[in-house]
């Protein structure tokens, strides 16, 4: 008995990053392959794994394989090949951000009511790229939030996109779906701050409020201690690089 995954297709924003350079052959010391952003995955089932081709089995399978790419293939992982003994891996594999994006939830304004009986309880899904962060709950149709600030490394900020994914939580049965936004982070990185109102996607109503803070990146700690006289915030690398 045999069993087969033929027909792969990967759609969405690849990057394939050739550096750094290296003054001989094979001039470039290394290759990064990622995608931006989750990307749409499509493929056929011979054999015995048709059996997984069926109504619920067929999504378990597909969130295993998407589970699997972002830890693999999507920003900030990534797969990175070494051409030259002379480039280092955590040079290749650990490039330094350029920023750090600083997302906070603000709060949000005529959500859908999706309870028939009570108050909704808001919660936000974020992400960029392959990171992902979750607020706490929120109270109703015109909810607010404190939580902490939500931090995303960020390499490409004319490329990355800011997901939004806003759901009810339910006690009983899968939430329900309050609707979905996109942002690109450049806006964000060039002026360092924006305060704005996003039109939720998918849904007939529903608005939500973010802050994005733009902190450029230094190796220096002397670079933090001189922008926070001037006022002008900056992330220091090694503030943002945990134990590998």
């Amino acid at each position: 008995m045999s069993a087969s995954v033929s027909d792969v297709q990967f759609e969405g924003k690849m990057r394939v990053v050739l550096q750094p350079l290296v003054g001989f052959i094979p001039i470039v010391g290394g290759v990064q392959v990622y995608f931006l952003q989750k990307p749409l995955i499509n493929f056929e089932l011979g054999g015995a794994a048709s059996i997984l081709d069926l109504p619920g089995l067929n999504g378990l399978l597909m969130d295993a394989i998407q589970d699997q790419v972002e830890a693999q293939l999507i920003l900030p992982n990534k797969i990175s090949v070494i051409l030259s003994d002379k480039v280092s891996a955590e040079e290749l594999r650990m490039p330094r951000p350029v920023g750090v994006l600083l997302v906070r939830l603000v709060e949000a304004k005529s959500l859908l009511q999706t309870d028939t009986i009570g108050s909704i309880s808001p919660y936000a899904q974020i992400s960029l790229g392959g990171a992902e962060h979750k607020s706490s709950l929120g109270i109703g149709t015109n909810p607010s939030w404190s939580d902490k600030d939500m931090e995303f490394p960020v390499e490409v900020p004319d490329s990355e996109e800011l997901q939004l994914l806003l759901q009810d939580k339910d006690m009983i049965g899968d939430d329900d779906f309050l609707g979905s936004a996109r942002l690109n982070v450049e806006p964000a990185a060039k002026h360092m701050a924006i305060d704005t109102w996003v039109t939720l996607e998918q849904v007939e109503t529903g608005q939500v409020r973010l802050k994005l803070y733009w902190l450029p990146v230094s190796l220096e700690e002397k670079d933090y201690k001189v922008n926070k006289i001037l006022n002008q915030p900056c992330w220091v690398l090694k503030l943002l690089r945990g134990p590998h």
